[in-house]
């Protein structure tokens, strides 16, 4: 799919439970408590992937699967337009047997 991460921290002792997630082709993070909705914000790009390792240099591991909110949050226009494309219920053209057999024909006399 994408290069969104998704990373947790826990710490029992201070009663912290954070995730912290980014998304470096949009430039979107995504942090807050684990169970919230969390806060979005725009970085620029590089700045992203840089916060990536500072996090886990602070205790952040990976956790998988990234839950589908965070997903949903993080995904780029072109991914929405993709999986809208996917959901759509394509119908097949309608084609009567006689214009079915026309089309047959006619392809016949090129040969």
């Amino acid at each position: 799919m994408t290069g969104i991460y998704y990373l947790e921290y826990h710490d029992a002792a201070k009663n912290s439970h954070k995730f912290y997630a980014g998304n470096p082709q949009t430039g979107d993070v995504l942090y807050g408590r684990v169970g919230a909705k969390g806060t979005i914000k725009r970085y620029d790009l590089n700045k992203v992937s840089t916060m990536e390792y500072e996090k886990y240099n602070k205790g952040y591991s990976s956790v998988r699967p990234i839950p589908q909110y965070v997903l949903d949050t993080l995904r780029t226009d072109e991914d929405k337009a993709f999986f809208d494309f996917l959901e759509k219920k394509v119908k097949p053209a309608k084609v009567s047997a006689n214009q079915g057999l026309l089309n047959w024909f006619s392809g016949i006399d090129r040969l």
